[in-house]
């Protein structure tokens, strides 16, 4: 997700959105500004989105297109290990949720800038609706970690269930790239002597991160960033695919490259004001899928805002995307 001096700005934007935040009621509804690392999920008749920053931000809608904030998941920024797992940890990033054994699992990441001494996180609920006597989050504690002295970093986490029932989390950003690894289905954490699969790297340049894993007729898509997000308008990010008939791969590019070897098909990217698209994630809706993300507006100085569009494929199988719908 952030990488160098980057890492500064993305901080910097995380304080932007909560003053954004602060004061605001559920009945008040905000644009789709000030959002970074974006998945929604439904529960009822809300879609819920969650976001990075201090605590996990939350917002819900009926539209998709219209949002009310609801707070943070953590009310103190960071969950109560952080200080002594990753010593000068300030909050929490790029949150991902998915449905299972009765409970929903919000995934988050836990790290510094520049430092792949970090963890991913669990934190789980009967319910997300705030109203609802079940509603309860309750932090399950640390999923995965990576160390200085080791050649992954454990942020960036996706949760994925295959058609077949299985359950994986894949994660990772910069270093030797897009882990994935295999979930207990009946907790949400790694099965024992589970053991991590490589997907996807640049050898040349490392800038890669922020997987997304989709199931569709038959081919397991992994989309991915690429390059530079968390400057603004100075931002790089660009989103890349790659598929396999096999969810461990490997996984190709339209060209036949191998993700392995610093393939990925373009899918989106820089345009005019539409700047540094990426981090992306897939919502599941009864009329068809849309593609999430955050892109930086260059008409509005750069600030991060949540997009969403349709996502179809081509004749060969290939991701095409619609135009926003917000």
């Amino acid at each position: 997700m952030l990488n160098g001096s980057g890492r500064a700005t993305a901080w910097l934007l995380c304080v932007m959105t909560l003053l954004a935040c602060i004061g605001a009621t559920e009945g008040v509804s905000t644009p789709a500004r000030h959002i970074h690392d974006p998945v929604i999920i439904r529960d009822g008749r809300w879609y819920y989105l969650f976001s990075t920053g201090p605590g996990i931000f939350v917002h819900r809608s009926t539209d998709l297109v219209h949002w009310h904030p609801l707070g943070k998941v953590f009310s103190k920024n960071i969950p109560t290990w952080a200080p002594r797992i990753v010593p000068g940890s300030k909050g929490v990033w790029a949150p991902s949720i998915t449905y299972g054994n009765g409970q929903y699992r919000l995934y988050y990441a836990v790290s510094t800038f520049g430092s792949n001494r970090s963890a991913i996180g669990l934190i789980t609920t009967p319910t997300l609706n705030p109203a609802s006597a079940k509603f309860h989050w309750k932090d399950q504690g640390i999923v995965v970690r990576s160390h200085r002295t080791g050649d992954f970093n454990a942020i960036d986490p996706y949760p994925f269930t295959s058609p077949k029932d299985k359950q994986v989390l894949v994660f990772g950003s910069f270093w030797s790239g897009i882990k994935m690894v295999a979930l207990d289905e009946r907790t949400g954490l790694v099965q024992r002597d589970a053991r991590l699969q490589s997907l996807a790297f640049r050898p040349v340049s490392n800038a890669i991160e922020a997987p997304c894993l989709y199931f569709h007729a038959g081919w397991y898509y992994l989309f991915l960033s690429f390059d530079y997000c968390c400057r603004g308008v100075h931002s790089t990010y660009n989103i890349r695919v790659g598929r396999s008939r096999q969810l461990q791969g490997p996984y190709f590019d339209a060209s036949g490259k191998s993700l392995m070897e610093g393939g990925g098909t373009p899918l989106l990217a820089t345009r005019g004001n539409f700047i540094g698209p990426g981090h992306c994630s897939v919502l599941e809706t009864r009329r068809q899928p849309f593609l999430v993300y955050h892109y930086y507006d260059g008409a509005d100085h750069g600030i991060p805002t949540l997009q969403l569009r349709p996502l179809r494929f081509s004749a060969a199988g290939w991701p095409i995307l619609g135009s926003p719908i917000n």
